[in-house]
Parts: structure tokens; sequence; C-alpha cells
């Protein structure tokens, strides 16, 4: 089997296997960086782990990440 190239398939958290865990998080302004989004979700608890998915070649945001 191939693996998959995708960008959220590849990332590897140092969490181990949070494939079941991720909550996805869309339509998030270009400038919203990680850190950013770890802040506004951990009012509503523990957060493990929150990144902006970026495009490999520019570092520009894709939009979207997952907490």
């Amino acid at each position: 089997m191939a693996a998959s190239s995708s960008t959220a398939s590849s990332y590897r958290s140092r969490f181990g296997d949070t494939t079941q865990t991720k909550v996805f998080v869309g339509g998030l302004a270009w400038e919203t960086p990680s850190e950013g989004l770890r802040q506004h979700f951990e009012q509503y608890g523990d957060i493990l782990e929150a990144v902006v998915i970026t495009d490999r070649l520019t570092g520009r945001s894709k939009g979207y990440g997952f907490v």
C-alpha cells in the first residue's frame, strides 16, 4: 500500500496516534498561528496539541488546523 502524501496524515504528533482524538478546525484566518489556536481552545479544557496546517513550499497557512 502506498504511503499517503497529504499534509494532515504525514504530520507526526509527539503524542502518538491522535487520529481518533483530533478536531478539525476550518476557516482559519491566514495569519492564525498554532499558538493562537491553542490559546483559543484552552478555555474549554486541556489541549495536548494544536497545529495550523501550512504549505510545505511557502510556509503559508492553508486555512485549517487540528486540535
